[in-house]
Order: C-alpha cells, then sequence, then structure tokens
C-alpha cells in the first residue's frame, strides 16, 4: 500500500511538471494571437466592379459593386466588418443604392468626375481604424450620332435606284 499512496502523493507535482511547458507555450501562443489580432497595418480594401466599365459610363448606366477586406499579402480578411459607400464629386453624379453593406450598385445621373469610398470598419476589433478604399469614376452623357437618309432610299444603300422600287412594288398595299 506504501508504493501507491507514494505514487498518488507524487502524481499531482508530476502531472503539473509534466504540463508546464503545454501551459507556457500556450500563454505564448495566445499572446502572440492577441498582438497580431491588434496589427492590423497594410490591410486595405479591394473593390470590385460587376457588369460594368468605369471607362466608359454614361448618364443613365448601372453598376454593380462589392467590397472585401485584404491582408497585406493579397489574402482575405474574414474578420467582421461593416461597409459604408459614398460618393465624393461636385453635383449629383451617382445615386447609391445602399450605403451600408458589402455590395452595393449605383446609377450615374449626370456627366462629371467623382471618387466613389468605402468604409470597412471592424466589427470584432471597434478600436481598430478604419480602412478605406476608394475608386475614381468619370461619367459622359451619351453620344447621340445623327444619321442621313435618302427620302425614298427603303433599302438604305444611299443611292434612290429600281431596287428601292422593287421593294414599295413587292409591298404596296401591305399595312404595318
Amino acid at each position: 500500500m506504501k508504493p501507491l499512496f507514494i505514487l498518488r502523493k507524487l502524481f499531482f507535482p508530476l502531472a503539473l511538471l509534466f504540463s508546464l511547458p503545454f501551459l507556457i507555450l500556450g500563454t505564448k501562443k495566445v499572446l502572440e494571437l492577441r498582438k497580431s489580432a491588434q496589427d492590423f497595418s497594410g490591410l486595405e480594401v479591394k473593390i470590385s466592379v460587376h457588369e460594368c466599365h468605369l471607362s466608359d459610363l454614361e448618364v443613365g448606366d448601372r453598376c454593380y459593386l462589392s467590397a472585401s477586406v485584404f491582408d497585406p499579402n493579397g489574402y482575405f480578411t474574414p474578420a467582421n466588418f461593416n461597409y459604408y459607400w459614398s460618393v465624393s464629386s461636385t453635383g449629383s453624379l451617382l445615386k447609391l443604392s445602399n450605403l451600408s453593406g458589402q455590395v452595393t450598385d449605383f446609377i450615374v445621373l449626370e456627366e462629371g468626375v467623382g471618387d466613389l469610398v468605402v468604409t470597412a470598419q471592424s466589427m470584432s476589433f471597434p478600436d481598430m481604424e478604419p480602412v478605406i478604399g476608394s475608386l475614381r469614376v468619370s461619367t459622359v452623357l451619351p453620344t447621340v450620332t445623327p444619321t442621313l437618309s435618302l427620302l425614298g432610299d427603303v433599302n438604305k444603300d444611299g443611292v434612290v435606284d429600281i431596287f428601292d422600287l422593287v421593294i414599295v412594288g413587292a409591298n404596296f398595299g401591305n399595312r404595318i
């Protein structure tokens, strides 16, 4: 019985001694994680453009956008962010449909140049500085190309000739 008693008495100190390195390493790892979680330098917001080309936007065009936060290595950051959209321009260049959220769309209201800005605020780390991204947007008025046509040029080949009369004769008496 005496060996069992000694073994029981030594069990807790031995278990503590055995687990001490793991406790130290675990504590060190937690501190490293906390430090890395607070080091947000180099994060950037990337804005993706969908179903439009920013180089040829005309008044009345609609464009869809999404935003995501990436780390300095270009990897998506899965942290919990709120996104806020705004437009900086003279006049009413664009009308945003959603002012908050990861996805929004806008419609071009007038000709001009402005900046589309998205601000990402961390919900997990409220003390973190917001991450801001922006796009330069340039819009133009739609181009209207006048077309000239000759009266009587039914087939639109630029010449009034017998072929136009054939088309008229073939359709004589028909209703639209």
